[in-house]
């Protein structure tokens, strides 16, 4: 079926494709891992050695199996750094969800929480490097996680990737 098409029949398809994608897409906030870095108290510390710079015969000997304590000055932190970025994609949300699926009770019982059923989020091919890793994600102030494979999508080669997304907490 793709002979049946020339290559500037392929790409008006395809630019109609984007045109709709830049039309419905929304802001999605991509939560990558964390880095993790670790900082010292103290500057001067030698961590490599265990000793401190400005008391040269304090370290712990290299080879040796010493269980000499270290100051809480020579100690070091560990920090995670949130790497986020946003990008625009089309977010479908899942409209199977109502109350007859819940139960019929459901409306009856005090304090019940309906859960966020699933969203698929669909990318451009340009963004998919970004979202390739992340696992959480964050639309319109609420946070769901990766619960899908990546999905190719295209009409003659593959322009979109799509995944679903499951939402951390009730609403």
């Amino acid at each position: 079926m793709a002979g049946l098409f020339t290559e500037e029949d392929k790409a008006e398809v395809n630019d109609m494709f984007f045109l709709l994608h830049d039309t419905f897409a929304k802001t999605v906030k991509v939560y990558n891992e964390s880095k993790k870095v670790v900082k010292q108290k103290n500057p001067n510390y030698n961590a490599l050695y265990s000793k401190n710079n400005r008391d040269r015969g304090n370290g712990l000997k290299l080879g040796h199996n010493n269980t000499k304590n270290i100051d809480e000055d020579s100690a070091r932190t560990l920090e995670y750094e949130t790497n986020t970025s946003e990008i625009e994609a089309r977010v479908t949300y899942d409209r199977r969800l109502n109350l007859d699926n819940v139960g019929g009770e459901a409306s009856t019982q005090l304090k019940v929480k309906q859960v966020n059923a699933e969203i698929k989020i669909t990318v451009r091919e340009t963004d998919f490097e970004t979202v390739r890793n992340a696992k959480r994600f964050e639309v319109a102030g609420i946070k769901y996680y990766r619960n899908s494979e990546f999905r190719p999508q295209g009409f003659f080669d593959t322009i979109f990737y799509s995944f679903y997304c499951s939402a951390t907490e009730a609403r």
